[in-house]
């Protein structure tokens, strides 16, 4: 069996507050496998970004971190931020939320490229140029000298995120997290995004981590996938299981209410919210919106998901309900931002 690229085990992440320690993430488990993309999927508040920035090790002062983050055989959660600091940029890349507030608006695109490179390699202020250059071509920029010479704010919303994708990348890492690559984009520029990370995953035989709440993304990118929802995850399995078949309720009801281009249906949302973080309820943190809840579901459900890497944290299994689920076969996996 391979070993995967990036194992995460039982990882927890909490935020001192004001009002007291308040739980982001709880106990969650997963791994990705190498130059395959997992996609960590839920709604905005389930615990997807912390979880990105505990691997990054770039959470704030008042976060507290446990569990294991094994990459490339290190714990990375056991060293200090001095002994973490190598493997960012270098091993470790990560494409940030908003391009606009990631970006120096003070400094040039090649600057910024630039830095990137110097940082993370040994080159002459000759050589990373040249290398800026080239990142910024393979990033598909038609003119790289022009756009080096250029700020964020005189570049598109696309444009800032492949600068963006162009400093992950200066380091050449092995393994990508991209957190919300595509979020606030138009869906031609989504399909560019999309298709460049494909493209440079085939390329430089990257592993990637990509965060989303969006399913087209989820139906395009995937390999593999992990369901988040309240701290916790709910749903795990290779992208084809879960796209045909999701078991969990949560996970039906995001599918549910995804607009699709093969049905005239129109799409059902989900009823309520995410619970309160210091108010998570003991048993199936999603009961109070879940149709099939019944008695056992009082009982924590997360047991199910302690010893396998495929499966539901569910008492109820929903595609014995009788439910229906997309097919991975469906339009939507070939036209992913049509919706």
């Amino acid at each position: 069996m391979t070993t995967p690229h990036l194992q995460v085990e039982d990882l927890r992440v909490t935020f001192d507050t004001r009002g007291g320690s308040v739980s982001a993430v709880e106990g969650i488990s997963f791994s990705v496998a190498a130059g395959r993309t997992l996609c960590l999927v839920g709604e905005s508040g389930s615990g997807k970004s912390a979880t990105a920035l505990a691997i990054m090790g770039l959470l704030g002062p008042n976060a507290r971190c446990r569990g294991r983050i094994l990459f490339e055989g290190m714990d990375l959660a056991s060293l200090t931020d001095a002994q973490r600091r190598p493997f960012r940029g270098k091993r470790l890349g990560m494409i940030f939320q908003e391009p606009t507030a990631s970006l120096n608006p003070v400094l040039t695109i090649g600057q910024q490229v630039r830095e990137a490179v110097q940082l993370s390699r040994s080159l002459s202020r000759r050589s990373a140029q040249l290398e800026t250059q080239e990142l910024l071509r393979a990033m598909r920029f038609s003119e790289p000298a022009r756009v080096a010479e250029q700020y964020p704010h005189e570049l598109s919303g696309g444009m800032n995120q492949r600068a963006m994708m162009a400093i992950a990348l200066a380091g050449r890492p092995s393994l990508l997290i991209a957190d919300e690559p595509t979020t606030a984009l138009d869906v031609t520029v989504q399909a560019e995004i999309l298709s460049l990370l494909r493209r440079i995953q085939a390329e430089r035989r990257l592993s990637i981590l990509l965060i989303t709440h969006d399913l087209g993304v989820v139906a395009h990118m995937a390999d593999d996938v992990a369901v988040m929802y309240a701290g916790q995850l709910v749903e795990s399995g290779p992208a084809s299981m879960i796209l045909d078949n999701p078991r969990h309720p949560y996970t039906h009801g995001l599918w549910r209410s995804m607009p699709r281009i093969d049905s005239p249906d129109r799409p059902i949302p989900m009823a309520g919210g995410l619970p309160m973080r210091q108010g998570w309820q003991t048993g199936c943190r999603f009961r109070p919106r879940c149709p099939h809840a019944f008695e056992a579901c009082e009982r924590d459900p997360q047991i199910l998901m302690k010893e396998v890497t495929v499966g539901s944290a569910c008492w109820r299994n929903v595609s014995s309900i009788g439910a229906e689920s997309p097919s991975a076969s469906s339009p939507m996996k070939e036209n992913p931002t049509d919706h």
